[in-house]
């Protein structure tokens, strides 16, 4: 495994292959996919397919030391042979309407399944939709309590702004790229982050939030699939209000039921409140 000019002995090399499904599992899970009469075939997933990676080649000469690279870095990637079986299928056999839901990640996700990303191949097959955590600490609140403000990469992770409030910049480097987070530290400008996007990075995703908390809920109808996220400030003492107290956002995607072998679309609406530098 090359990072930089270093290379790392693979301790996984000789070790037989791993999987999360199984041969049993694989084959019922196929069967049900192609005999699926209902228009959403909704996938209940503890972790996820979406990959996340940054784009360190596009990094400015000030950081070639602390992050060497010439090429796409996956931070997830997981089990991927085995999703890509999965939606090579689906998108072969023109199986419409798949849509995976999950949990586990603490953080709010929106985005399409596919098999494989730019510079390969990019070929939507299906939506998946992440829900935050109601309590349990997440990717976003860590780093801005943990990472020394001197610390080289934490604009990478953090946006600290003039008035001592900070935004989550990991949310800016996964969805746009490294350039887009350095110009969020540099301008304290959203807009200006998103106009300096790599739109090669990350073409799946259409939502991000590392730092989120709160729940999803998922409407299913015929025709339409709906998923709102519901976003509260890091719950750190509990609301005695029966509303449940102040709301972050209300985010609303809704994906149309798609034709055999065409790409979903998804519709995104911000309901109420900032998502920040969630899109």
């Amino acid at each position: 495994m090359r990072f930089g000019d270093t290379e790392v002995p693979n301790p996984q090399i000789n070790e037989p292959p791993q999987a999360y499904l199984g041969i049993e599992q694989m084959a019922w899970f196929k069967e049900r996919l192609r005999a699926a009469e209902a228009p959403w075939k909704i996938w209940g997933h503890s972790f996820g397919t979406l990959s996340l990676r940054v784009d360190p080649h596009n990094l400015p000469p000030e950081f070639a030391d602390t992050w060497p690279s010439t090429e796409y870095g996956y931070l997830q990637r997981s089990w991927t042979l085995e999703h890509r079986e999965i939606f090579s299928m689906v998108r072969d056999e023109g199986i419409t309407g798949l849509a995976i839901c999950v949990g586990d990640k603490h953080s709010f996700w929106a985005g399409y399944t596919s098999e494989t990303l730019p510079l390969r191949a990019y070929e939507p097959v299906g939506v998946e939709f992440v829900t935050g955590s109601i309590t349990a600490q997440n990717a976003g609140e860590v780093p801005a309590l943990t990472l020394p403000r001197d610390y080289r990469l934490r604009p990478f992770y953090v946006h600290d702004r003039a008035d001592g409030s900070t935004q989550c910049a990991y949310n800016t480097m996964l969805l746009h790229g490294v350039r887009a987070a350095l110009v969020l530290r540099d301008t304290d400008d959203v807009a200006q982050a998103r106009a300096a996007r790599n739109p090669e990075n990350a073409p799946h995703l259409t939502f991000m939030d590392q730092g989120g908390y709160g729940y999803s809920t998922v409407r299913a109808s015929p025709d339409e699939l709906e998923t709102e996220f519901v976003c509260i400030p890091p719950p750190m003492e509990r609301s005695e209000t029966e509303d449940g107290g102040p709301l972050r956002y209300r985010v609303v995607h809704r994906v149309p039921r798609w034709a055999p072998h065409q790409r979903p679309e998804m519709r995104q609406e911000i309901v109420e409140g900032d998502v920040g530098t969630s899109i």
